[in-house]
């Protein structure tokens, strides 16, 4: 990254960071700040591809343990993981310089960036801090030598009181060819923490948001994943909860634009424990309505799959106990009704979008997709009082 000499590309930080708080200045005894330890939820191993596994959704015509959904969903949480780790990257580089950043910035008024120019801070890799990198990401880890000196600066770091929803922030900027940023706001406790990329080309824009929660209620996150090309543009949401050691809930919404026609509308849900879970999946595509139920053991491999198209006259969409499956039929939901139920709600959430997609007619009906609020301009939560 340009601010970090020697890194070819990078990854760095938040839309904008308004002042919130009192205008009094920041205690020159300021406590010790550290980053926080986590910006999210970890993914399940049940839901990440495998690095020799192909993620073809027409793979299941030869693999019978891989639905359609389970691999729709892990092809986008994939892409979600690789923007993930773009921010832990810049958390890790930046957390060295935590206690200069904070005594350069004593002084400054709470609420109120204090700036630190380019080039202004500089540290050493040592062989600890290069296997941290490694670990997040090898082929980053190429570009670094034991011992190097790297400079790093453009910073922006706020404090506020503690009447405001976070208590610091941190904005790092980098104007490279990639024109990339990120940034992360966090609470004293580091109960929430809400953290953003995004990266800006000539035809290509990308953007992520992390708000993630981890308090008595246990941790929680919500991700808001999008990409804006010339003649394409696809949206990714993503809620996950881990509540105890081993139980998740999560809900997924997926959208894809081509040439401003709606292409593609995906939703899940599902939960997850020790012993495996279960997953609803639905699909809304130019020629058909996909619904799809699968129960699966703890390595992520079906023991129960059923699943019924639109196009297909073998079986009704509305009804469950009328689809194609394939493995145990212990599995078989017991209640046809309740599951019926819940594919209508996760149906609903994809409600604005659903006939015209079924239609392939472009979003308004009129010529021109309907324009989502773009995460592409990310701002803070804003100030209380």
């Amino acid at each position: 990254m340009s601010k970090l000499k020697i890194m070819g590309t990078t990854l760095l930080v938040v839309g904008t960071l308004g002042g919130c708080g009192m205008m009094s200045k920041s205690d020159s005894d300021t406590p010790k700040v550290s980053l926080p330890e986590k910006i999210a939820v970890e993914i399940p191993d049940v839901l990440k591809i495998e690095k020799d596994q192909s993620t073809e959704v027409d793979q299941k015509d030869s693999d019978a343990n891989k639905s359609i959904g389970f691999i729709e969903l892990k092809e986008d949480i994939a892409y979600l993981e690789v923007q993930e780790n773009r921010l832990k990257l810049d958390l890790l580089f930046v957390a060295p310089l935590m206690d200069e950043i904070v005594d350069r910035c004593k002084g400054v008024d709470l609420g109120s960036a204090c700036y630190i120019p380019d080039d202004a801070l500089h540290y050493v890799v040592t062989e600890a801090f290069k296997a941290q990198i490694d670990a997040i990401d090898p082929e980053e880890s190429s570009y670094y030598r034991v011992g190097e000196e790297l400079s790093f600066g453009d910073i922006d770091f706020i404090q506020y009181d503690e009447n405001a929803p976070f208590r610091y922030a941190l904005s790092l900027h980098d104007f490279s060819a990639e024109d990339s940023t990120s940034g992360i706001q966090w609470s004293l406790d580091q109960s929430h923490v809400y953290s953003s990329y995004r990266e800006d080309e000539e035809s290509r824009h990308n953007g992520i948001t992390i708000d993630y929660y981890n308090d008595t209620n246990g941790e929680r996150m919500a991700v808001v994943d999008r990409l804006e090309m010339l003649d394409y543009r696809d949206s990714f949401e993503f809620n996950l909860t881990h509540n105890n050691p081993d139980y998740y809930h999560l809900t997924s919404q997926a959208k894809v634009w081509e040439k401003e026609i709606l292409s593609k509308a995906f939703a899940s849900e599902g939960t997850l424990d020790a012993n495996g879970g279960e997953m609803l999946f639905v699909g809304v595509y130019p020629e058909y309505r996909l619904r799809e139920y699968e129960r699966f053991d703890a390595l992520g491999n079906a023991l129960y799959d059923e699943w019924c198209t639109s196009d297909n006259e073998a079986c009704l969409i509305e009804d469950e106990g009328t689809w194609w499956y394939e493995g145990d039929e212990q599995y078989t939901p017991e209640d046809t009704e309740a599951i019926n139920a819940r594919f209508d709600r996760l149906e609903e959430r994809l409600a604005e979008v659903f006939l015209v997609a079924v239609a392939g007619l472009p979003i308004n009906g009129k010529g021109r997709a309907i324009k989502e609020s773009s995460i592409l301009i990310f701002t803070t939560v804003p100030c209380i009082g």
